[in-house]
């Protein structure tokens, strides 16, 4: 059930509900889908909120704006053959205070060859009092990845039983390395009034926020600019954090103060200056998996952890925590003041830092999330003699960089004089 309150543009104030039943399934054997869907709307005043929107913009001669909807049956059913899908979908729509009533059947197929995406269909429409009207489009999408990544290029045609003939090309894609920068060109035409539009679209997904803006222009003068900010600021037990637009669950992670870390199939979400991220979006009672995009780490973050579950209950917010290490990755070849290795096995830790490892046979040790400078215990056994520590300093240029950003460099571990 839907309740709703609306303030129409001539200042009028409308209260409503509706019910909506629903029903899916799918016949394994034959891979098919249907659906049956009705609704309900049980008082004249319910207006969704793309109902009141549309009368906003235009209702001298607008149905909807007079009689509001009643009841809606709709049907849908979608069948796999060969790789190929076919569906058929049928509706009918009722009004409050008219005997008016809106029909529409229609038909397809969509299909893939060799990449290239085809669909086929065809529509029968007929509303009381009105000639019936059927139209026939078809289309399909070429991949133009060998050319510039990311992008496909589109063509669709249309038309009705009255000869009206509508055209459009239009090229899409995404850009930067998470493609979280979307584009669209789109040119169209029609033989009903000549018009021809022209449309550029773009959006960009950042950390803090989604950014979008679109011009439109048409041969009968007309022109339009679009642009908008959408997003969300979230308080937390660790700051306060900018998003991207919310869903009904999201998550707040925290990665230990590390910035810059990415994650996968999140586009542009990275953590900002304290550590911190918010993953807008969630499914509820399922679990979620948080995975860290461990390509895109900064030079100077290591994390021991990868990837976090989170299960959050509908409209919750949920944490996650990653134990990510502020420092590089380095290679250490050790030596004793005797010039032998240290002895394979032997254990390293960096002090007052959880961070350790174990030396290999042939003296080398790997560590992650080193600072710039710091102190390394070095231990193989119980006795004085066992024992060692080691200077590390990384901004020294005396030691090579990998192009992965892992640091090679030697240190003498030292040994503490024997008391008497």
């Amino acid at each position: 059930m839907t309740l709703a309150k609306t303030r129409l543009d001539d200042d009028t104030q409308h209260t409503g509900q509706s019910y909506r039943l629903l029903y899916s399934g799918k016949i394994d054997t034959t891979e098919t889908n249907f659906t049956l869907a009705s609704y309900r709307y049980s008082t004249r005043g319910y207006y969704s909120f793309a109902d009141a929107n549309q009368k906003y913009d235009d209702h001298e001669d607008d149905l909807l704006f007079r009689f509001n909807k009643r009841n809606r049956i709709q049907a849908s059913i979608s069948q796999n053959v060969s790789g190929a899908s076919l569906y058929l979908n049928g509706y009918q729509q009722d009004y409050w205070g008219t005997a008016y009533k809106e029909r529409s059947i229609s038909a397809g197929l969509n299909t893939t060859i060799k990449n290239i995406s085809i669909h086929l269909a065809y529509t029968y429409s007929k509303s009381n009092g009105e000639e019936s009207d059927q139209m026939i489009a078809f289309g399909f999408s070429v991949p133009l990845s060998q050319w510039l990544p990311g992008a496909w290029s589109s063509y669709n045609i249309s038309n009705n039983k009255h000869g009206y003939t509508q055209q459009n090309i239009g090229l899409n894609g995404t850009l930067l390395d998470d493609e979280r920068l979307n584009y669209a060109f789109q040119q169209s035409h029609s033989n009903h009034d000549g018009a021809d539009t022209s449309s550029v679209y773009g959006s960009y997904r950042s950390q803090y926020a989604n950014l979008n803006a679109g011009y439109y222009t048409s041969s009968d003068d007309m022109q339009r600019l679009s642009y908008g900010v959408s997003g969300a600021i979230v308080a937390h037990p660790h700051g306060v954090t900018l998003a991207q637009p919310l869903g009904s669950q999201f998550a707040i992670v925290n990665a230990n103060g590390a910035s810059g870390v990415r994650f996968q199939n999140q586009r542009g979400i990275q953590t900002d200056w304290q550590g911190n991220a918010i993953i807008p979006s969630l499914s509820p009672y399922q679990e979620n998996r948080i995975r860290v995009d461990t390509s895109s780490l900064p030079e100077d973050v290591d994390t021991s952890e990868t990837a976090v579950t989170v299960i959050p209950s509908r409209n919750a917010a949920v944490s996650a925590t990653f134990d990510a290490h502020v420092g590089y990755r380095t290679l250490i070849k050790l030596t004793r003041p005797n010039g032998m290795t240290v002895p394979f096995g032997a254990m390293a830790t960096v002090d007052a830092l959880a961070i350790s490892g174990i030396v290999d046979d042939t003296g080398t040790l790997y560590l992650a999330g080193v600072a710039d400078d710091v102190q390394l215990s070095v231990k193989w056994g119980n006795s004085q003699d066992q024992q060692c520590t080691a200077h590390i300093t990384l901004n020294s240029e005396h030691h090579a960089v990998s192009p992965t950003g892992i640091h090679y460099l030697s240190a003498t571990c030292q040994q503490e004089p024997q008391k008497c």
